[in-house]
């Protein structure tokens, strides 16, 4: 039987607490890469989060987590930390750019998880040891997805966009967005970038947070071969917006 490429990103949770009269709910974890050999091709598609500033992009840090055992900087691997405080910072909401590089060979269809946290952060101190602060993270719940702008989003500036009807947003189903199209790197075999998130709301500004919040994003993206592979990997036997997969190059 042949194997097909899975790329995928794991996503676990801690337990339910109750904590200072808040809900606080289950807190975003590392998110690590596992991968397998194939036999048959090549399939390669890594998601990024970015911030935007004068036109250039910069992957946002991660989660910091403050000093190891070791007094190294600790970071939570794979969840990105977003501003929902200050507008000033690169890393507001505001900026947050997502977008997947390409490197498939050949055909490959993809679909993407996106995981966020809302989170409160309270600093204390011990009396003993007054000049390091003691950071406690509660994880809050979220009634809604956060609104980022996503490509598929129906608004005037989306659909001047060519990739506006390119994604399939099926998380109220499977909890997965879909890429629609088989996709590969470029010819010139340079990675073929396709976007999630542009760019924020033209005509609304983001609310800003109490000092203390902050939004934590993980990203996890699962790309198979074109010819066979989301019916072998994924049990799907047509698309989730119907009809049948194709197989032709884009």
């Amino acid at each position: 039987m042949k194997k097909f490429l899975l790329v995928s990103l794991l996503f676990s949770m801690l337990l339910t607490i109750f904590l200072l009269g808040f809900h606080v709910a289950s807190f975003l974890s590392d998110l690590d890469l596992i991968s397998e050999d194939v036999t048959v091709g090549q399939v390669n598609v890594i998601g990024r989060a970015y911030y935007e500033k004068n036109e250039e992009l910069t992957e946002l840090g991660y989660v910091y987590l403050g000093k190891d055992g070791n007094n190294q900087d600790d970071y939570k691997n794979g969840i990105y930390d977003i501003n929902i405080t200050d507008n000033s910072t690169d890393n507001f909401i505001e900026n947050v750019r997502v977008y997947f590089n390409v490197y498939s060979k050949q055909n490959t269809y993809l679909r993407v998880k996106i995981y966020e946290q809302l989170t409160l952060t309270l600093t204390s101190y011990d009396p003993n040891n007054p000049d390091v602060p003691i950071k406690t993270e509660l994880a809050i719940n979220m009634d809604s997805p956060t609104d980022f702008n996503y490509i598929f989003n129906t608004n005037t500036q989306n659909q001047l966009d060519p990739e506006h009807l390119n994604w399939h947003d099926n998380r109220l189903i499977d909890g997965y967005i879909y890429y629609k199209l088989p996709i590969m790197r470029n010819t010139d075999m340079t990675p073929k970038r396709i976007g999630l998130i542009k760019d924020y709301y033209n005509d609304l500004s983001y609310i800003t947070q109490p000092l203390g919040y902050s939004l934590q994003l993980g990203i996890t993206v699962e790309a198979v071969q074109g010819y066979g592979g989301p019916i072998e990997n994924w049990g799907l036997s047509n698309p989730p917006w119907g009809g049948s997969w194709e197989w032709k190059k884009y």
